[in-house]
């Protein structure tokens, strides 16, 4: 009596991506040749006012990002010009160096 394991060979492979012909196909953006809109940024008055009533009161810019919960370099991106405007924002931080915002001509967001 010979005693033999008839097993089938076991080969382990990642199956095939089937492709098929009913695929979306990527839409495609058409270019308008307009540039996009840029951002606004906020003006040279508006960071000097910022950064001349934040030395007025004494504080660095870390001490005003720290007491509104910010990263310093936003402080400075606003000062620097480089940050993008919002309303909202700039007038918290004047008010909170004690700048009458409503004498002061903001443009909208």
């Amino acid at each position: 009596m010979a005693v033999y394991q008839d097993w089938d060979e076991v080969v382990l492979r990642k199956p095939k991506k089937i492709i098929s012909s009913n695929t979306p196909k990527p839409k495609v953006i058409e270019d308008d040749g307009e540039m996009p809109e840029k951002l606004k940024t906020y003006s040279k008055e508006l960071s000097i006012a910022l950064q001349s009533a934040r030395q007025a009161k004494g504080l660095s810019q870390s001490d005003l990002a720290k007491k509104f919960n910010i990263q310093p370099s936003i402080i400075n991106d606003i000062e620097s010009g480089k940050a993008i405007y919002n309303k909202k924002t700039y007038s918290s931080l004047m008010r909170s160096l004690g700048v009458d915002v409503k004498a002061m001509k903001l443009p909208p967001n």
